[in-house]
Order: structure tokens, then sequence, then C-alpha cells
């Protein structure tokens, strides 16, 4: 029967096999009888009865998704839609402190590899093949519909881990349907940051001879010698299928987001404003792609859970191919040019704030919005030597902003 062991650490937390139906977990004894055992997920409560139906839905999330997982799949040769396969693959380099290998070894204390990044590495990449190997080892990040590439910033440098050493950074690569992703994205997460959102750490960068990449600090990273902190995102939280996604096939609504955090973090009222924040600055700048998959719990050494920084922003208006549809409907409304003062009215009585409240949070986002953008985006045009990447982005925000600004006012 074909297995995979489950690793937190170097302690077994539990087993996966591959049936009919997809993937059953079960956790380990020791790992039940462990005083620091923990759910992996809210959706995988500790206990001796394996889980199967749960288990496809938490293990399947941590897969890539889209071109991602095709071009995967592709290069080791499998199916696509075999999460059993693509988890053996790709397991070693999970989000958060999950390993998942074939086989459980005793630790082996030795030096880091020191596989360097080459120009002609970042070259290759950026032609759009999405993914990197070392040796015979493929390291591409799971989780997410974007190419990346899990790797180590050491000063001016960035090195492929390999086996068991964890990533510090992701290293987002353009893409040919998306013109100038990396720097819309630096764009958005910028702006993310300048109005107070605690957003992930970036950085374009500029090595090798085409356009720049985006380098993303992992917040599930920390310390040196680095270590893996344990986070799930909302759609493993909530027990949701990957396919599922987007509200409108089934996928979690901004309320059950909010009640989720509501139920579990340890500085519940702080997160919830910040998700308000998030939802409003989604629409201020025209990420219409803002699902549960795009927002996580992240679990402190001292086991306490708390809203993850926010991540994968990017202006989705500023490619006329994408939906122009919010992912998560506000006040019953997903059309991000319609969402007048109302549409905020009626989701304010569903997440439980009052109505003038949400309202202020959402003007006070566009506001901030609009004053910031020029500062950062003089600053990021002054980074990388060049306006012209940016412009598309812009444009869609300035508009994106003034269209909520108007609709709050009706």
């Amino acid at each position: 029967m074909s297995m995979l062991f489950v690793l937190l650490d170097e302690s077994e937390v539990g087993r996966i096999e591959q049936v009919h139906s997809g993937l059953r977990f079960a956790y380990s004894r020791a790992w039940l009888d462990a005083s620091e055992a923990f759910a992996v997920s809210h959706s995988l409560p500790l206990r001796e009865q394996p889980f199967d139906q749960e288990a496809t839905r938490f293990f399947g999330n941590l897969l890539p998704e889209g071109p991602a997982r095709t071009s995967v799949a592709r290069q080791v040769g499998i199916s696509e839609d075999n999460d059993f396969a693509l988890l053996r693959a790709l397991g070693q380099e999970c989000a958060g402190a999950l390993r998942i290998v074939e086989s459980v070894a005793p630790p082996v204390t030795r030096a880091e590899p020191r596989r360097f990044v080459t120009d002609d590495d970042l070259d290759g990449w950026s032609g759009g093949s999405g993914t990197a190997v070392s040796g015979s080892e493929l390291r591409l990040s799971l989780a997410g519909a974007q190419y990346k590439v899990g790797v180590v910033l050491d000063g001016d440098d960035l090195i492929l881990p390999e086996d068991e050493f964890p990533s510090t950074h992701l290293l987002k690569l353009p893409n040919r349907d998306y013109a100038a992703l990396p720097q819309n994205e630096a764009l958005v997460l910028a702006l993310a940051r300048a109005i107070g959102l605690d957003a992930v750490e970036s950085r374009l960068w500029t090595k090798g001879k085409r356009a720049p990449l985006l380098l993303v600090t992992r917040y599930d990273r920390v310390g040196t010698p680095v270590r893996r902190l344990h986070q799930e995102d909302l759609c493993q939280a909530l027990g949701v299928d990957r396919r599922s996604k987007y509200q409108n096939e089934g996928g979690p609504s901004f309320q059950r987001c909010i009640e989720i955090v509501r139920k579990i973090s340890s500085r519940s009222i702080l997160d919830q404003r910040a998700l308000l924040r998030w939802l409003a600055f989604c629409v201020a700048v025209g990420n219409c792609d803002n699902h549960a998959k795009n927002l996580s719990l992240l679990r402190d050494d001292s086991g306490r859970w708390r809203l993850a920084p926010f991540y994968d922003l990017v202006c989705t208006r500023a490619y006329r191919t994408l939906s122009r549809k919010v992912a998560m409907a506000i006040g019953g409304r997903t059309d991000g040019d319609n969402l007048p003062r109302a549409a905020w009215h009626d989701e304010a009585l569903e997440v439980e704030v009052t109505a003038k409240y949400f309202a202020a949070v959402a003007s006070g986002v566009a506001a901030d919005v609009e004053r910031m953008l020029p500062e950062v985006h003089d600053e990021l045009s002054a980074q990388i030597g060049t306006r012209a990447a940016f412009e598309a982005t812009l444009r869609a925000i300035r508009k994106c902003t003034r269209t909520l600004q108007r609709g709050l006012a009706i």
C-alpha cells in the first residue's frame, strides 16, 4: 500500500494513504499521545479514526493550481489530478511547518547545501516554465496558481535549498499571459503596507537579464537556523475543497472567513478589523481574486493562532481577460463597479458590525490608497529605473478607488 509520512520537525504526525476516493489521513499513535500534540487543521481534529474526504480537502489545498499544477505534473510525468503523487513529488517544502515524505529517516546533522541560483536559472524561469530543478528534486513552492520557486536569500545571492532544508523566500516569476505581473504585485503589496495593512514583505529582484522578479519573504519561516511555523489557509480550516475556493462555486463567503477568525484568533478584535480593511482594500485596488485560499491562520510557538500577514495581492483589474467580479460577495453583490453604500451596510449585518463602522472603514481605506499610491509608485519606479511597467496597474487602481468612493457616497 502506498503511504506518505507527515512530519513536523522530525516528529511523525501521521500518515497519508491513497484510496479510491482520494486521500486518507490518520494521526500517529505517538503524536496523539504527545504532550505537545495539536491538530494540524481545524478541519482535522485530534482523533484515532482516519479522515477521508477531510484529508483530501486539507492536503489537496497544499498543491499548486491551474497552469502551475499542469507544469509540475508534466515535468514529473504524472496525472495532474493525482494529489498523492503530487504530494510525494513536492511535499518536502509545504506552506507552513509540515513536511510530507516517503520514509522517516533519523535526523542527520550536516551542512546545508548551497546551490546558488544563477543568471541562467533566472532567465530560464522567466521564460515561463515556472519550475526549478536542483539535482533530481523539483523545487517549486506548493500552493497557489502563480509560478514561484522557494529560495534562501543570502546577502545578494539566492540559494536553492535541498532535501529537508526550508526556504526563506518565494521568488515569483513572470507570466506570459499577464504582463508585468511581478511589478503589479510589488506595487499592490507595497501599497498595502503603506496604508497599515500587515502584508508580507517583498522586493523586486532585478538580477539577471530579463524583467524583474518578485521576492517575497515567507512569514512561516523564522529564526536562525530557520524554523518552520505552522499555518493553514481558510479553505483548509473550513474544510473546503481546493476546486471550490470561489464563493460562487461553493467556497467560503466573507462572513464564514470572519466567523472562523473571530472564533480562533488569539487577537480576535484586531484580526477582524484587519479583515474588514483587507476586503475594502481588495475592492479599492481591483483585486478580484480575493478568495479564502488567499487568507491564512498562523500558529505561533505558544500554540496561539492569529491571522497571517496578507499575501497574493494583485490588481487583477489591470488585465482585461480576468473577471471583473469580486471573489467574495459584498452585501450579495459581486460587481466591483457597483458597490453602493447599501452593499457595505448589508455585509455589515452579515458579519455583525455596525453599518456606519464598516462604511467608514471602506471609505478610510479608499482615501488611504488614493493618498499613498503616488508615493509608492515613485519609490518602486526609482528602484527599477522605469515607470512604464506600473502604468496599467496604476490606471486600474485609480479607477477602482474612484469607483469605490463614488459607490460609498450613494
